[in-house]
């Protein structure tokens, strides 16, 4: 289970830096409710610093992975 949470950590971090990365994306930084939206994320991610790991974390990290995915390496038509 340790090495699970330090994991868990390592990668929560990981998707706070790339979050905060992409606040500076032009398609991010101009639209207010994509721009509100990833703050929103930055503060769930930043609670769980304070949790244990249950279902709402794995769930919200793993949702996170895909959006940090598609900010990076989707279509931004």
């Amino acid at each position: 289970a340790l090495d699970l949470k330090n994991f868990l950590n390592e990668e929560i971090n990981r998707l706070k830096t790339k979050l905060v990365e992409a606040k500076e994306i032009e398609e991010i930084k101009t639209d207010n409710d994509m721009l509100q939206k990833t703050e929103e994320v930055l503060l769930k991610l930043h609670a769980f610093a304070k949790e244990g790991i249950t279902e709402n974390v794995l769930l919200t990290v793993l949702k996170t992975q895909t959006l940090v995915e598609e900010i990076y390496n989707g279509n931004h038509d």
